[in-house]
């Protein structure tokens, strides 16, 4: 298992691009199961999903609680 982050605290600097080009790179080609989370206040990562929630991550780590896909 390997973690990577991305950060740059500014808008506009491609975090959430580069995010979603890696994670279908390494999901296509490289046959990788890869886990998302956006941390971003824009959520444009799990926009790019077409994925919405009331959940925040901050309920993920205090309650456990989530919607979404597995």
């Amino acid at each position: 298992m390997k973690i990577q982050t991305i950060n740059l605290d500014k808008g506009g600097g491609g975090k959430s691009s580069h995010a979603y080009n890696q994670a279908w790179w390494l999901a296509t080609e490289k046959n990788k199961r890869v886990l998302l989370i956006d941390g971003a206040r824009e959520c444009n990562l799990s926009h790019s999903f077409d994925v919405t929630s009331e959940k925040t991550i901050y309920d993920i780590f205090q309650t456990g609680e989530y919607e979404g896909h597995l």
